[in-house]
């Protein structure tokens, strides 16, 4: 066993499952959606009993040094994760996502992945996931470019948010 018992994080992405956890949960997992939303998310798990415990953050991103790059990179690897949670659960087979995915324009992608050129865009974003008090940020690149999103990252936008507010920074 170990020395210290771990933290059990629940995860929520709605007002309802963020409360809940509140009440029971060491931490709470949530996913990144329009700040004045994430806010009332973060909200609902502290003041229902989450005072003082932990947020981690789960930001989907598409980053590469062109946008249109960028934009074709979160449309290609991540346009049939973007439905609901009751139509995700629902669709039994890859073939029944892939089809689904053919109603998906790549302006919607918008809405569900940060998408940018800019690292000092990916950098406001993070800065103002923490200031809601988010203790964790993890950040998926959803699209293939992982080299210049390592580089890049690594060298403009990590080393400027690694003490911001003294929260941590976790890449995924």
């Amino acid at each position: 066993m170990p020395k210290e018992k771990p933290l059990l994080f629940c995860a929520a992405v709605s007002l309802e499952t963020a409360r809940w956890a509140g009440e029971w949960a060491d931490g709470l997992l949530t996913t990144h959606k329009p700040h004045h939303e994430l806010e009332k998310v973060v909200q609902a798990f502290r003041s229902n009993g989450g005072a003082g415990k932990p947020i981690h953050l789960k930001v989907q991103l598409s980053y590469s040094r062109a946008k249109e790059e960028a934009e074709a990179g979160a449309y290609d690897q991540w346009r049939s994760n973007i439905f609901q949670g009751s139509v995700l659960g629902e669709l039994p087979t890859v073939a029944h996502f892939d089809a689904a995915a053919q109603l998906v324009k790549p302006a919607d992608m918008e809405e569900h992945v940060r998408i940018s050129s800019s690292l000092v865009q990916h950098k406001n974003w993070i800065e103002q996931d923490l200031s809601l008090g988010i203790d964790r940020v993890i950040l998926h690149n959803v699209n293939r470019n992982q080299k210049e999103f390592i580089e890049d990252f690594g060298a403009e936008v990590l080393p400027n948010l690694r003490f911001l507010n003294g929260n941590l920074l976790a890449i995924r």
